[in-house]
């Protein structure tokens, strides 16, 4: 036998002490009625009471009980192959890990935010395949597409901007990089996310988005950041702030979102562009625009399906307590036979 929900099979703890209990208070009942009376003259006052029915009686509650408990287990037997098949789209995440995710114009700062609201897209896209690709002046593919959601949030957890030892910003090697994780024989719908403050140096972003748009790729831009610019912070091992990030004149370093790119490239491949300054439900319209695309068949497999059997146990439970309330506590009383009774009215007559 198998069950469905095990953890609840503990409630039979409950019926053993219910049994406990009603035991208790039989002996209990036994002990104040022999303070009153003798055991020689409780068996005349009460000579119809039956201890073995009342036992019996309890008896048929607690297996009544127990059968509920069982049934709510969810007992299975009679196990058969059935396949199933796992419907979705292919969605590969590309993430900015540059040096100027550190800003912090977006709270706590750019990174962060971003690394939040990819794990949460994560979880709104369960029954999708999922991929992730962090890049700054070059793109790695950190998780390929899978259905497994663990091994998604083990590597969102990675992404940060040490990740990527090469500084800058290529975009436009982040989509090519994306571009190579979606397996060559879908013809499914194709969907990146692009979560970036948009600033790219020379990597041609718009010439990827003529790529990817001809592959049928569609990509979505998520801008991080505010177009004026903010200065890009230092900090040591502890997180405290040592200064900002300079050029090669010493004058400090602003990191500005680059809307018009973004834009561009979610034009060309057939997306949207979303941005938010405060990184609330920034996904939302691109989570709703995948779950609209059209699904392709990801997984078909083999499993095993055990059949429902816990009607068995209520229809059981439901015969004990018809049965418990069906049984007295007291015997029958003696009756004398058809004959007997014959013979005792002949006698009455003479």
């Amino acid at each position: 036998m198998h069950f469905a929900h095990p953890h609840y099979l503990w409630f039979l703890v409950l019926v053993a002490g219910l049994g406990f209990f009603l035991a208790s208070r039989e002996q209990a009942r036994r002990k104040r009625l022999s303070m009153f009376a003798s055991s020689r003259m409780l068996g005349t006052l009460a000579a119809d009471y039956s201890p073995t029915r009342v036992a019996m009686k309890n008896a048929l509650l607690l297996a009544a009980f127990a059968s509920l408990v069982i049934a709510l287990a969810g007992p299975q037997w009679g196990a058969r192959l059935t396949r199933v098949e796992r419907n979705g789209v292919d969605v590969v995440v590309a993430v900015d890990c540059s040096a100027s995710m550190n800003a912090e114009d977006t709270r706590p700062s750019r990174m962060q935010v971003a690394r939040r609201e990819v794990g949460d897209l994560v979880e709104k896209l369960q029954g999708n395949r999922l991929g992730l690709v962090g890049f700054a002046g070059s793109a790695f593919v950190f998780c390929p597409l899978t259905l497994d959601l663990s091994a998604a949030h083990m590597f969102v957890e990675q992404m940060d901007s040490n990740v990527i030892p090469v500084p800058g910003t290529a975009i436009g090697e982040a989509i090519r990089a994306a571009l190579s994780a979606y397996p060559k024989e879908s013809k499914g719908a194709k969907v990146m996310v692009l979560i970036s403050d948009g600033e790219d140096h020379r990597s041609d972003p718009i010439g990827a988005a003529k790529e990817a748009a001809a592959r049928g790729v569609v990509i979505h831009t998520v801008g991080l950041g505010k177009p004026d610019g903010e200065q890009i912070p230092e900090k040591d091992a502890s997180g405290n702030v040592i200064g900002y990030v300079r050029d090669a004149s010493g004058n400090p370093v602003a990191s500005k979102l680059d809307e018009k790119t973004l834009q561009e490239i979610a034009k060309i491949a057939g997306g949207i562009y979303t941005h938010s300054e405060t990184g609330v439900d920034m996904l939302g319209p691109v989570v709703e625009a995948i779950n609209n695309a059209e699904k392709t068949r990801l997984e078909s497999q083999l499993r095993r399906r055990y059949e429902d059997r816990f009607q068995i146990f209520i229809g059981l439970a439901v015969l004990l307590l018809i049965a418990e309330r069906m049984v007295g506590t007291r015997r029958a009383p003696l009756r004398l036979s058809w004959p007997r009774r014959a013979e005792k009215r002949t006698e009455v007559a003479a």
